[in-house]
């Protein structure tokens, strides 16, 4: 790869950081975005693009969510036990929809980009709900919900999200947190940052020992094209520290907020990019 496209993956990365560490959302959804021109490149075959693109955003988001989660145990706000709670069924889905479905010709990019469009709608309007609800003048009393088979259904959900978009769940995790749950948005992000950390390794691992047909001009294990996940690795864990640092620093109110405009901003570049 030329300097240039290093350099474009390194600035990527780094917006992806910002953003996973920010909103808790681990930076896949940057990397989908700019990942399938770039591997159509280096030779990956129209049949296997959206395994590679989820591959290599969710293998690279491992390397944002490490330092995003360093940042949140040093400042205290790391929740292992119910990390690990959410964390458990999410890897066993996971692993059965990489290795029973993604991976495969029946997952094409036209259902890909349906089931990532319906997704972040479905999410865009249960967050705007909530803001709607945060800030009508009827307050009502809100308690955190720690059931643990709840949070047993929440890894499924993730688990289940994760691999079909290569977002590492945090789309999920984070407003079902926050609207069901009723956990402060930064909790929710500290939490989701940690769960998207641990299924986004064990899916790598996956995808690693799996065998692609495409003939690559660069050099990979299994569906992970290393020198791509090294620079957006690079800039996603500088980046992160960063968005954790600035989540401290932003009112809770305008996180949710800052979620939502972003969302916004995926969807429509996701209907552009379909009807286009």
């Amino acid at each position: 790869m030329d300097w240039i496209l290093c350099l474009q993956l390194f600035t990527f990365g780094i917006i992806a950081g910002i953003l996973g560490g920010l909103l808790g959302i681990g930076g896949g959804i940057i990397y989908v975005l700019i990942l399938p021109p770039i591997l159509y490149k280096i030779g990956v075959s129209e049949n296997e693009i959206i395994a590679f693109t989820i591959a290599n955003s969710l293998f690279s988001t491992v390397f944002t969510t490490i330092s995003g989660n360093i940042k949140q145990a040093i400042n205290g706000n790391f929740h292992l036990k119910t990390i690990l709670l959410i964390s458990a069924p999410g890897i066993i889905v996971s692993y059965l929809l990489i290795r029973f479905f993604i991976n495969t010709p029946y997952y094409s990019k036209e259902i890909f980009n349906w089931i990532y469009l319906s997704l972040v709608l479905f999410l865009l309007i249960r967050l705007l709900l909530r803001i709607w609800q945060d800030r009508s003048k009827v307050k009502m009393e809100k308690t955190e919900s720690t059931s643990t088979p709840g949070f047993l259904l929440i890894g499924l959900l993730g688990g289940f999200v994760s691999p079909l978009t290569g977002l590492g769940g945090g789309l999920v995790i984070v407003p079902v947190l926050h609207t069901y749950f009723n956990f402060p948005i930064k909790k929710a992000n500290a939490i989701s940052l940690g769960v998207i950390g641990i299924t986004a390794f064990f899916s790598s691992i996956f995808n690693m020992i799996e065998k692609p047909t495409s003939t690559l001009q660069s050099y990979s294990i299994g569906f992970i094209v290393f020198p791509i996940v090294l620079f957006l690795s690079a800039g996603g864990v500088i980046g992160a520290m960063f968005g954790i640092d600035w989540s401290k620093k932003i009112k809770s109110g305008r996180i949710t907020v800052l979620f939502a405009a972003f969302l916004v901003f995926v969807l429509v570049k996701k209907l552009l990019e379909i009807f286009n």
